[in-house]
Formats: C-alpha cells, structure tokens, sequence
C-alpha cells in the first residue's frame, strides 16, 4: 500500500473520519494499517504504518498517551486513527496540541464502521490505484515503442522519454558523453556523482544505473536520479527497466540505420558544454568529426528562442523542420542544441565563399514566415544574432540574443522575431522623430529617389557593401560577384553624383546614417 493521507480520506467510510492534527503534512504516505492492541505497540510498528485504536490503552494515563504520540512520531508511523463512542467521546486537546506540535497526524474514526471496514476500504483503494497506475505504465510502454516510429530526431524522442520518467535523468554514449541530461546539475556534477556511485562512495542522491544493453553490444547508460531521497516503488522500478529496453531498442535502430545522428546528438552536446565553459577548444575539436571541425570555420549566426517551455515537443520538431527544409536554408547547415531555458540553432553558412553578400536582416521575413507555419501562438521571441566567424564568438553572440530581448522589451517591439544588429541603432536613434529622419535621408539620396531603373540599385547596393566591408575593394567585388573594376567605377560614379569623398570621415558617417535611418524607417513599418 502507498496512499498519501490525502488520497486515504477520499476512501469510504475512511473518508467519513476527520483529521483533527497533523494537517499540514497530508501528502505523507501510508503503507500499511494495523490495529493498537497492546500497551507496547510502539516496539512493534513499522515506519508508514497507520494505527488504528480504540483509546482503551490509552484512556487511563495521559501522560503515558503523549508518550507514545512522541514514540510513534519518532517512528515515523503514518498517524493514528481514534475510534471514538466506546472508551473516549472526544480526543482530549493535549492529545492534539501534542500531535500538532510534531505534526503527526491523527484523526478521529467515526463509531458506526468497524476497523474492518475503514481497514478494507483503505486496501481496496490503494488497489485501485496500483491497477489504474500499472494500467498508465502499460499504455506508456506502448505509447513509447509506437513513437520510436515518429521520433526520428534523438533530441525529441527523449524529450518524450522524460515525460514517462517523471524523475530527473542522464543517458551517457558508450564514450561517457552525456547524450541527454535531465536533471538541474552541471556536466561537472553529473560526472561526479556518477564517478562516486561506480565506486560506492556516499552520494547525496538514490542513483538507478540501466545498461543500455542488447546482444553484448552497448549502447549507453540511463542514470534515473533520485533527488528526495524516498525509495522508489517497486512498480517505477521495474517501468525504468522496460523503458531501458525500449531506450536500447530505439538507440540500436539509430546506431544501425542513422548513425551520424548520434554523432550529431553528441556534438550538440559538446557546443552546450563549449557555450557553458565546462571544456576547451581544443577539446571541443578533438571530439568533433572533421566535417563538423570544417563547419566551426565557416560564418555562422545564433538564433535563440526563449520561453521554449511552452512549446510542445511536436511544436519544436516542426521549427527544426521547417528551418532545414525551407527553400532559404538550403545553402546552410544547422545544428540545435538547448541551453539553459532556451532552444538554440546555431546556422553555418557553408556557401559563404560564394555566396552573394546578404544581411542578416534577410532573414527577418523568413523566420517570420517559418513561424506562421507552423502556428506558435504563445509569447515566443526568436532572436538572430549578428553573423560571427569564430568559434571563440559563440558566447558573444549568445549576449548579443540576449541583450537584444531584453532591448526589445524595453523598446515594446512586440514582433516575434527579433534581429540583434538591427535593435542596436533602432535603440540608438529610437527618439529621432520620422520626418526628420525622412528628410535626412531625401537630402542625402534625393538624386535616386525617383531611378525605378537597376542604375540606382547598383549603386546603393555597392556603396552599402562598401561600407559594410570596411572599404575593403577586393571584398565587395567577392560579395557583389563583379570585378573590382567595377567596384571601382561605382563608387567613382557615386561620389560624384553625391557630391562626396570615400575617404572623408564625415561623408562616411552621413551616409551610415542615412542608410541607418532606412533601416529604421522599414522596421518601425514592419511592427506598425
């Protein structure tokens, strides 16, 4: 028998007794009932029993009454249950001032039902329960096996694993990877705690280790945590089993038909630990494969979505998805990972040798469209960061995210879809009025406002990449596709028409900001 006290009084006739103490505490558990019927009860109960009494023992001795209150409350019994008519017609108020006190718990037993009666109540309940518990572990065996055949993402799949666990959990690869980790510890922790429980050390938390094991051939370690120290029942003991075997059969079908998912898992495993600082560069690239060593070589942007809590697994499949099968990501690898609270895709451009030079805010209407797809209504906030092309920029560009949620918070853009570089001069110039904005930038590009033709594109085009790049000619002529010749004539073209010098400091400047308020202009209509 496992009832809380709680779940005992909604047992009838238990349910018609009263708890008169001990009210604070009614989710402790009863495991078995017994009967008070000799003056030293108290060397033969056992911890989470419920006593039942008739008071005869102890309606002659008060003092001998509080006495074993104190003695059962010391042995952690489950409480005791007063029949009252016969030998008491009403708990005496030290009985329960003592009881509340140590907040042991006793109730008063109405006289119309016999011990029999509250005592076969209490068991028939606590059958009930174990039946319509084993009957929930049956169809989550099957619920299980049946979405081995959905899941085809690893991430995911556990994620549905963790429902059915209920407590915290690590899986470690047969190379003590962590492939999945449930649990509020560090990496570090983990290691540790298990380092100890394989050396049975004292830990601080019951450990359950399941090889994750079939035909001699391992798969991994599920390590199930147990952090409030209560024994597990036998029932989620022997679930933990079963789920191991469906655990090692799903891996064994991962490890057969896809085994780069496991190393995909693994390297987003090794990029949270890089982000948290718990490993080395050089680490991170000496378990990575050389194809993923290839793409921390290439630009790459971080897109970071907060409040992933929210959303469903099956939401979260669809957003992956969605980003690697749309047409714009084509060119891209993607890899996901989450951190802290947050769902983490970090896109390469491994196209970028020959790619066209794009900002990042290109991507604005393609998130936007991604996340209109598949319907996320709850208050989700995507933020992309600026592109970076080392590997030792991840943690700044996380801080860029960041700091561009909380700015946007502050500025009440309320899109969905956040873009760092843009946020930092939309913050800077945020109190600039519209109209002198607009006249700023007329003034400036008067002479192509009215050019429908490509002239007017080609220019601007090549004077923002010019600016972009820093004045770097070669570079501007690898990302517009065009020889430096050409470069050079457009730029030669632009000044005159503008009237400006490239190499003037306060030209520059001027027209920075005169391509920043554009930018502006089209974000602040984007959330109108």
């Amino acid at each position: 028998m496992h009832l809380t006290i709680k779940e005992a009084l909604t047992a009838y006739p238990f349910s018609q007794s009263r708890l008169v103490a001990g009210e604070n505490i009614t989710q402790r558990s009863i495991k078995a009932v017994n009967i008070i019927d000799a003056p030293d009860i108290q060397n033969w109960v056992k911890e989470g029993e419920l006593l039942l009494t008739t008071a005869y023992i102890l309606q002659d001795n008060m003092e001998k009454a509080i006495q074993l209150i104190k003695q059962l409350d010391k042995k952690r019994c489950a409480g005791l249950a007063i029949k009252l008519g016969r030998y008491w017609k009403e708990i005496p108020q030290t009985i329960i001032d003592t009881a509340n006190q140590l907040d042991f718990p006793i109730f008063e037993l109405p006289y119309s039902y016999t011990f029999s009666d509250q005592i076969k109540a209490l068991y028939n309940k606590a059958d009930q329960q174990k039946e319509m518990s084993l009957r929930k572990k049956l169809l989550s065996q099957k619920e299980l096996l049946m979405l081995q055949y959905h899941y085809k993402d690893i991430d995911q799949y556990l994620m549905i694993v963790a429902i059915f666990i209920k407590y915290p959990f690590v899986i470690f690869t047969t190379d003590s990877e962590i492939l999945y980790n449930k649990t509020n510890l560090s990496a570090n922790e983990i290691f540790k705690n298990w380092f100890a429980h394989n050396h049975q050390q004292k830990v601080n938390q019951q450990i359950n280790h399941i090889e994750l094991k079939h035909s001699e051939m391992k798969y991994g370690d599920l390590i199930i945590i147990n952090e409030n120290g209560e024994d597990i029942i036998e029932e989620d003991v022997i679930l933990f089993g079963q789920i191991g075997e469906i655990l090692t059969d799903y891996l064994s079908k991962v490890y057969t038909s896809h085994p780069e998912s496991i190393q995909e898992q693994t390297s987003s495993i090794l990029l949270k630990r890089y982000l948290d600082d718990e490993i080395t560069t050089e680490y991170l690239k000496s378990h990575l494969s050389q194809e993923e060593n290839k793409l921390l070589q290439m630009p790459y942007w971080i897109i970071l979505i907060d409040h992933h809590a929210e959303l469903s697994p099956r939401d979260i499949a669809s957003y992956r998805t969605e980003l690697e099968v749309h047409p714009h990501f084509k060119p891209y690898k993607i890899k996901h990972l989450t951190w802290n609270e947050y769902l983490v895709s970090i896109i390469f451009d491994s196209a970028s040798e020959s790619r066209v030079f794009q900002k990042t805010n290109l991507f604005l209407p393609v998130f936007d469209e991604i996340l209109k797809r598949i319907s996320i209504k709850q208050n989700i906030k995507l933020v992309v960061s600026k592109q970076h092309n080392h590997l030792n920029s991840f943690s700044t560009a996380i801080n860029e995210c960041l700091y561009a949620k909380e700015l946007a918070k502050d500025l009440q853009y309320n899109n969905h879809v956040i873009i760092a570089e843009d946020l930092d001069f939309f913050s800077l110039y945020r109190h600039i009025p519209d109209p002198l904005m607009e006249t700023f930038y007329k003034r400036i590009f008067e002479i192509f406002l009215h050019d429908s033709t490509n002239f007017k594109k080609d220019m601007l085009v090549t004077l923002e990449a010019y600016l972009e790049c820093n004045g770097n000619i070669k570079e501007v002529a690898h990302r517009l596709f065009v020889h430096r010749n050409t470069v050079i004539y457009r730029l030669d073209k632009v000044s005159a028409l503008l009237k400006i010098n490239l190499k003037n400091i306060d030209d520059l400047l001027r027209i920075k900001m005169a391509f920043t308020f554009l930018q502006i202009k089209n974000i602040r209509q984007h959330i109108s």
